[in-house]
């Protein structure tokens, strides 16, 4: 029987002891790990495998659903030491750490401490089909309030063009201006002579011809074939009649006051006003063409006192009435029954329209010499003109559409068209040279300038 060395005795104890410390360790390692894989993973190896021996209940989960996470299996040691095995390495090979399963699509939310901010629950992830409908569902809605905002606006629109319109009432269309045919007379002045001459046009200017020289202040009958104006040659003062058919001129009155002759509707009469008395005052005159007498007109015994006698369609005369007020007054074809019509001491050159609903005159009544109309009772008073310059002398076509007027707007004197009411004024021809002068040697109460001139219009 041999006999064992102290040394050889000794060598399985120290073999057995670092089989110990080896298993001590890398039981450590594996407890590390797994503490490790609780706090920093959601899987919970050591909370399960507690669980599962029934030591400790499962943590409630927060209120949100969470998936159950798939637990890591624990890994034991089978490590056994063998007895006469050599020693192992002094720094032990780790064991390598299990991979852990995927987590589900839920988040697993920690459980909030004390000090930190709740964290919100998680929004699950929706399927492709609950993405799809939502998707849907937020396409029909934006189109339901797009139709919803675009409703509401057409609403507000027409709401506010409905108000607009009952503030705002659409403008009426200016009506179109008539198209003008027939002839115009009118005077010329000729500066250089101090003298007047009568000139005939067709509207738009042309065919201008001079007709009577020496001559102003004319009317035109209605027929066209005889023109009565105001003779200014020194031997045969006084009103005259030019007949176009054989081109004789007869004198009708001897007096050189008397002015402004105007024919009658049925052509057989003319009417007219003088400063021939002493008083110098003016008088209304009625001359018969056809018997070759005159008469001053009267109101009872009364003289009628005024100036711009003109007949109405029905034989009225519509006037400048001097006494006993100022302003425009109508009377019957021989001087009875005057009634006033406007109060207004500077309206002159008075012209009832053919259908006799109007009657349009010029006044300074606004500052300066402008056209207006009134009805023919004298109500209605409407200013048709509105400019620095002189508007006045205006006549009717024989429609009563249009009214022509001279004006010196355009620097210089010309022949203007309007419509009835004052609209679509124009300019129709420049006048040969100015309507406005002083017959030269002729005192004032004889020779006043254009507001004592007239045109006269045929078809």
């Amino acid at each position: 029987m041999s006999m064992q060395s102290p040394g050889s005795e000794q060598g399985p104890k120290r073999s057995k002891a670092a089989g110990l410390v080896i298993f001590l360790i890398l039981f450590a390692i594996l407890v590390g790990g797994l503490a490790l894989i609780e706090h920093l993973t959601p899987l919970k190896p050591i909370s399960g495998a507690f669980v599962a021996l029934g030591m400790k209940e499962e943590d409630t989960p927060t209120p949100a659903p969470v998936a159950a996470a798939t637990r890591v299996p624990t890994f034991t040691s089978t490590f056994t030491p063998t007895e006469g095995a050599p020693p192992l390495a002094a720094t032990p090979t780790p064991i390598p750490s299990p991979t852990p399963t995927p987590p589900l699509t839920a988040t697993f939310t920690p459980a909030p401490s004390p000090t930190a901010t709740p964290t919100p629950s998680p929004t699950p992830t929706a399927t492709p089909d609950a993405e799809a409908t939502e998707q849907a569902r937020a396409t029909q809605a934006v189109k339901a309030t797009q139709q919803a905002r675009a409703t509401v606006l057409a609403r507000t629109t027409a709401t506010a063009r409905a108000k607009s319109a009952k503030k705002k009432p659409k403008a009426t269309p200016k009506p179109a201006a008539p198209r003008l045919t027939g002839r115009v007379a009118f005077p010329v002045f000729d500066p250089r002579r101090g003298m007047y001459d009568v000139y005939i046009a067709r509207v738009d200017g042309s065919g201008l011809q001079m007709v009577a020289s020496e001559a102003s202040q004319l009317d035109w009958r209605k027929d066209g074939q005889m023109l009565a104006f105001r003779n200014w040659k020194s031997d045969s003062r006084g009103l005259a009649v030019l007949s176009f058919a054989d081109g004789q001129t007869r004198r009708i009155s001897t007096y050189l006051e008397d002015a402004l002759p105007r024919w009658s509707p049925d052509g057989g009469d003319i009417v007219f006003f003088s400063r021939r008395e002493g008083d110098r005052k003016s008088r209304v005159y009625r001359y018969s063409v056809n018997g070759r007498n005159e008469m001053v007109l009267k109101d009872g015994l009364n003289v009628v006192f005024g100036e711009y006698p003109s007949w109405t369609p029905d034989g009225h005369i519509v006037y400048r009435q001097m006494f006993p007020q100022v302003g425009l007054a109508v009377m019957d074809g021989f001087g009875a029954g005057t009634e006033p019509l406007l109060a207004d001491d500077s309206a002159i050159a008075p012209a009832t329209s053919p259908n006799g609903r109007y009657i349009v005159f010029m006044s300074q009544r606004d500052g300066n010499w402008e056209i207006y109309r009134i009805n023919a009772d004298g109500l209605g008073l409407r200013r048709l003109t509105k400019n620095a310059a002189n508007d006045g002398l205006p006549v009717w076509t024989g429609d009563s559409r249009s009214i022509l007027f001279v004006s010196d707007r355009a620097g210089s004197w010309g022949m203007y068209a309007m419509n009835a009411d004052g609209s679509r004024q124009r300019l129709l021809f420049a006048l040969p040279g100015p309507i406005d002068g002083r017959v030269a040697r002729e005192p004032d109460y004889v020779s006043r300038g254009w507001i004592e001139e007239s045109i006269s219009w045929i078809p």
